[in-house]
């Protein structure tokens, strides 16, 4: 069944893995604002010679598309409009779940930390997804891992400049759902291929992550099917 458009609730696509849906998954279960999803999941071609998703390539895309030629996932729909784009769907999703900042200030400190995690995610893509086998990536981690220690302590730092154990202050906004995937995925690549994880020489960020991982409105989200997907596509190095 292809994607409903204009859409009777709010809906959400993307890949079948966390990756960018996993911040407004999280944004959507920490304010119980009720979403439907359709994930995408991609297959190997019966020649080896690739991917493919024929459920959005050749069906919910090109519908998509004659709503706004600028498609791609992640998308939002709320009846009738579509919203795509990593960040616009992240601040489309913030407003809808009643997690906007509320003074210029806050909203100055949540775009700042949104791009620095942003920063730190490409970085990570260029490895995840790039080229390299399990045995390649292995061996380039610690030198990958200086690089996040470098966002570990630029996002450390600015908490401890905030004095407040979320960067969105007492409670988190937008940017702290995107951090928060991020550190876990790194502490999850750390672990998995047995190098040190730079959370821990980041007292404050290590903070935000057990508070994060200890707010009462996420536990439903950490005991969810969602928590259990992969952070990345099966092509990703390091699985």
């Amino acid at each position: 069944m292809g994607v409903e458009y204009p859409a009777k609730k709010l809906t959400m696509g993307y890949w079948a893995i966390r990756g960018l849906a996993a911040p407004m998954r999280m944004m959507a279960a920490y304010s119980g604002t009720e979403i439907e999803e359709m994930r995408y999941a991609a297959t190997k071609k019966a020649d080896d010679s690739g991917w493919e998703t024929p459920a959005w390539f050749g069906e919910d895309k090109p519908v998509l598309a004659e709503k706004n030629a600028m498609i791609n996932l992640p998308y939002m729909i709320d009846g009738d409009k579509v919203v795509t784009q990593s960040n616009s769907c992240f601040f489309f999703m913030q407003k809808k779940c009643g997690l906007e900042p509320k003074d210029d200030a806050a909203v100055c400190d949540n775009q700042q930390v949104m791009m620095q995690v942003f920063d730190l995610r490409n970085d990570a893509m260029k490895v995840v997804y790039g080229g390299t086998d399990k045995e390649g990536f292995k061996k380039g981690a610690p030198e990958y891992f200086k690089g996040v220690s470098g966002h570990y302590a630029k996002l450390n730092g600015f908490l401890r400049q905030k004095g407040t154990p979320f960067f969105g202050g007492a409670e988190p906004l937008s940017g702290d759902f995107f951090a928060f995937e991020m550190i876990d995925m790194h502490s999850a690549i750390a672990k998995k291929i047995g190098v040190a994880d730079p959370l821990d020489s980041c007292a404050e960020l290590k903070a935000f992550f057990a508070a994060f991982k200890a707010l009462p409105k996420m536990q439903g989200y950490f005991e969810s099917e969602a928590y259990t997907l992969t952070f990345n596509s099966d092509e990703a190095a390091f699985y």
